[in-house]
This record gives C-alpha cells, sequence and structure tokens, in this order.
C-alpha cells in the first residue's frame, strides 16, 4: 500500500519513518548537511563580497577545502556517482560567478607567465 505523503507533517512523517523504516538519522543527517552547506554559502557570498571572486581564493583560505568539495561533487555528478551535489546548489553556484574548472585558466596564466619570462630573458 501506498503512502501519500501530502496528508501529513514533517514530524508525523520523521515518526514513521523511525517506526518502520529507520530512516530517521539519514533524514537528519540530510538537513544537517544541507544547514552546514547554507552556512558556506552564505559566507561564500560574504567573500564574493569582500575580495570580489571566489575562483581565485589562495589554497591557503578557509573557504578553500568547500569550494573544492562543490568542484568535486559536480564532477562526481556529471560522472554519475554518488554526489550531494544538486541542480538548485548548482544555480545557486553559477549566480554567483562560481566556475566548476579553473584548469583552462590556471594553464593559461603559467603559459602568459613564461611568455613574460621568455621576453625578459630576450631583453638582455
Amino acid at each position: 500500500r501506498m503512502l501519500n505523503l501530502h496528508y501529513y507533517t514533517m514530524p508525523q512523517l520523521r515518526k514513521f519513518a523511525q517506526t518502520h523504516l529507520n530512516w530517521s538519522s539519514n533524514f537528519d543527517d540530510a538537513q544537517k548537511e544541507q544547514k552546514e552547506w547554507d552556512q558556506k554559502f552564505n559566507e561564500m557570498k560574504a567573500c564574493i563580497l569582500e575580495k570580489g571572486d571566489i575562483n581565485s581564493i589562495p589554497l591557503e583560505h578557509y573557504l578553500y577545502p568547500w569550494v573544492s568539495k562543490q568542484r568535486r561533487e559536480y564532477e562526481n555528478m556529471n560522472e554519475g556517482k554518488k554526489s550531494t551535489m544538486t541542480e538548485k546548489r548548482i544555480k545557486l553556484l553559477e549566480s554567483k560567478g562560481f566556475r566548476w574548472s579553473l584548469k583552462n585558466e590556471v594553464r593559461h596564466k603559467k603559459a602568459l607567465k613564461n611568455q613574460k619570462k621568455d621576453k625578459e630573458n630576450h631583453k638582455v
């Protein structure tokens, strides 16, 4: 028999899950993870206001591990692996200018730096 979820409140569903399904810990874990994600996202927005960009934060910055995790989760999702990334999170991150890959930019910056060094060496 199917359970019509539209007729139940969250506390009722939680009690049902605890009693019959043993899902309560998963549900609570998911809620906790979402709260933590929301907090870090808000911290990221503050960082953007302060620094102007989240995509170029240094390794030492306290948000760097979280930012890197978002890129990993996005990659996992695209590869069909288990991931905490959602479409909603993608939209939120992208609305703040979040870039999923910086590899091309890093390569480009290295190439420019090498060109500059080459020019300086040829001036002598």
